[in-house]
């Protein structure tokens, strides 16, 4: 007569507890720049917003954007399907310096309105950690202005407008695994870009990554309790030249890299705040473009439902 195992009951209901136990014991918070494939809680449907302050220059030229995005999410499928909203208010000033003039342009207001939907098709959780995987999707809608002109009448460039005037759509994937006190965030997102009056941005190909880190707390003792999250992240964007009047522009597309460090603080269970600053590794721009000085992002994340 074959002998009972007396442990595997007990095995089995302890690995039921640990799988149990909410995430966020062994793991971190979603980074700041890098998607996540999560689609619940703080990680995924909570409110967002964040001032993005990204400067860019060349000889004679300084542009300074500033954004703040507004992100309001619905869980359309509980732990399965997020649906959310999101525009930003934008404020553009290009400087140009000219045999000792200085001359601004620039704009401020509400940008496009992009809806964008994430759909988790992989979730494999083991004690203290897990993986999972999810598909992305979006669609911009021409809601900012795009015919902004300048004091003496000029229409300003398409890069200082609130809106591009397109419709637009991108797709990808992302992929998230949490072991401990560690975290890997990964997506690949692709923009297709149609053109408006003549004229059409270059589709972009961005790929991020992120490293996480839980510094405090090591074991927690009571949940929730405050969590301090650390953050490095890469990022990648290939960009296609801008066309005009089905002509490519010659000063547009290229490649560049980013490294983002980053920190985050969640207070509870429902709120986080979070800074990151990202900078460039190495640019790849074709003809004479601004390019990338850093980029300084500070936000807030609130699970208000």
């Amino acid at each position: 007569m074959p002998r009972i195992s007396r442990s595997r009951p007990w095995r089995a209901l302890s690995l039921f507890i640990l799988a149990a136990v909410p995430l966020s014991l062994f793991a971190n918070g979603p980074p700041p720049r890098t998607e996540t494939a999560f689609v619940t809680g703080l990680q995924g449907a909570a409110f967002r917003s964040f001032i993005d302050r990204m400067d860019r220059s060349a000889p004679g030229r300084d542009l300074r954007v500033m954004a703040v995005p507004l992100i309001l999410p619905y869980e359309v499928i509980p732990n399965r399907l997020v649906v959310a909203g999101a525009i930003p208010y934008l404020d553009k000033e290009l400087v140009l310096s000219q045999g000792g003039q200085r001359r601004r342009l620039g704009d401020s207001g509400f940008g496009d309105l992009t809806v964008k939907a994430k759909y988790q098709i992989l979730q494999r959780d083991r004690p203290r950690r897990t993986t999972r995987l999810s598909l992305l999707a979006s669609l911009k809608l021409p809601t900012g202005e795009d015919d902004e002109r300048s004091e003496d009448g000029s229409l300003l460039p398409p890069s200082l407008q609130l809106g591009t005037g397109s419709v637009d759509y991108a797709g990808g994937a992302v992929i998230t695994a949490l072991r401990q006190r560690w975290g890997i965030n990964g997506d690949l997102i692709y923009r297709v870009n149609t053109s408006d009056d003549g004229f059409r941005f270059g589709d972009k190909l961005q790929l991020d990554a992120a490293l996480a880190f839980r510094a405090s707390p090591r074991i927690y003792g009571t949940y929730p309790s405050p969590q301090l999250n650390l953050f490095l992240e890469l990022n990648g964007v290939r960009s296609g030249r801008n066309r005009a009047g089905g002509t490519d522009i010659a000063a547009s597309g290229g490649t560049s890299l980013f490294i983002a460090p980053g920190i985050q603080y969640m207070i509870g269970r429902t709120f986080l705040v979070e800074a990151s600053l990202q900078l460039p590794v190495a640019e790849n721009l074709h003809g004479d473009q601004l390019e990338a000085d850093h980029s300084l992002r500070m936000g807030i994340r609130w699970l208000i439902f």
